[in-house]
C-alpha cells in the first residue's frame, strides 16, 4: 500500500460516496428496530434471546467484509461491474420487505441473512477506505477517510431523525407486526431515486 498523501488535494465528493451515507443510515435503523425485528422473525422466542440471534444476523454484514475483500478487488476491475451492486443492493432491501412473520422453515432467517451478506458487500464495494487497504496499488488517501466518516455520521444522524419520525408515527404493535418494514421501503425508494438521478 502506497502511504503517500497529496496535501494538496481538497475533498470532492462523487455519486459513488453516497453509500458511505447509506451505510450509516442502515446501520442505525437497523439496530433501532432490532426489538421489532426480533418479535417478528422470532415471535414464539423469548425476545432478549431472539434480539442477539437478531444481532448476530444484522452483523453479518460485517462479516462479508472480511470474507470477501479480495473477491471484490478482482470484481471491481471488470468495467461496468459497479451496476451489479447497485442492483444487488435494491434486490437486498427488497428481501427484508418479503420476508413472513414468524420463522417459518427458516425461511425469514435465511432471506434475511442473505440480504445483510449482500448488502454488507455492496457497502464494501463502494468503501472509499476498505479496498484501498487490501489493493497495494492504490495510493492511500487521508481524504477518503474523512468523507467516508463524514458521509457515515450523516447517515446516521439522518437515521435517528427518520427514526423518531416514524416511531412516533406508528404505535408499538403495528412496528412489531411489519411496520418496522417502512424503512427498508424508504431504502428502496432512496435507492430507485439515486439509480434515477446517476443516469443524468
Amino acid at each position: 500500500m502506497n502511504l503517500n498523501k497529496n496535501k494538496n488535494k481538497g475533498l470532492s465528493f462523487d455519486y459513488k460516496d453516497t453509500y458511505s451515507f447509506f451505510e450509516g443510515l442502515d446501520l442505525f435503523i437497523n439496530f433501532s428496530i432490532i426489538i421489532y425485528l426480533s418479535n417478528y422473525i422470532f415471535p414464539e422466542i423469548d425476545l432478549r434471546v431472539s434480539m442477539i440471534y437478531s444481532v448476530i444476523i444484522i452483523i453479518t454484514s460485517f462479516l462479508s467484509k472480511i470474507l470477501l475483500p479480495y473477491t471484490l478487488l478482482k470484481l471491481g476491475k471488470i468495467q461496468k461491474v459497479e451496476n451489479l451492486f447497485y442492483y444487488l443492493s435494491f434486490l437486498s432491501y427488497l428481501l427484508v420487505i418479503i420476508i413472513p412473520s414468524g420463522n417459518v422453515f427458516f425461511i425469514s432467517v435465511i432471506l434475511l441473512v442473505i440480504s445483510r451478506f449482500f448488502i454488507g458487500i455492496t457497502f464494501a464495494f463502494f468503501n472509499p477506505i476498505f479496498l484501498k487497504n487490501y489493493d497495494s496499488n492504490r495510493e492511500f488517501d487521508n481524504n477518503s477517510v474523512i468523507k467516508h466518516f463524514l458521509l457515515l455520521m450523516i447517515g446516521i444522524i439522518f437515521g435517528s431523525i427518520l427514526y423518531s419520525i416514524i416511531n412516533e408515527s406508528f404505535s408499538n404493535n403495528e412496528l412489531n407486526d411489519g411496520g418496522w418494514k417502512i424503512f427498508y421501503l424508504i431504502f428502496l425508494l432512496s435507492l430507485s431515486l439515486f439509480l434515477f438521478f446517476k443516469k443524468f
